[in-house]
């Protein structure tokens, strides 16, 4: 992510019925302008007809994903 090594964990997963929520949160262990913690979820749902839909929501926090955020 970014160009940093990453420390990530599995913060959610959770199945009820058709749904599935998944999230991970990643941090590096640097300080200052080079601290970076992203949270990512995805929600998967099964729908009818084999077809499936994917939302995905993601939070970034630091220096360097605001300096991302300024190239898009």
């Amino acid at each position: 992510t970014f160009g940093f090594l990453i420390e990530a964990q599995v913060e959610e997963f959770e199945l009820k019925d058709t749904i599935l929520r998944l999230a991970w949160r990643g941090w590096n262990e640097a300080k200052g302008d080079e601290y970076l913690e992203v949270y990512h979820a995805w929600i998967v749902e099964k729908l009818d007809n084999d077809r499936v839909r994917i939302l995905t929501q993601e939070s970034q926090s630091g220096v360097p994903a605001k300096a991302l955020a300024k190239s898009v």
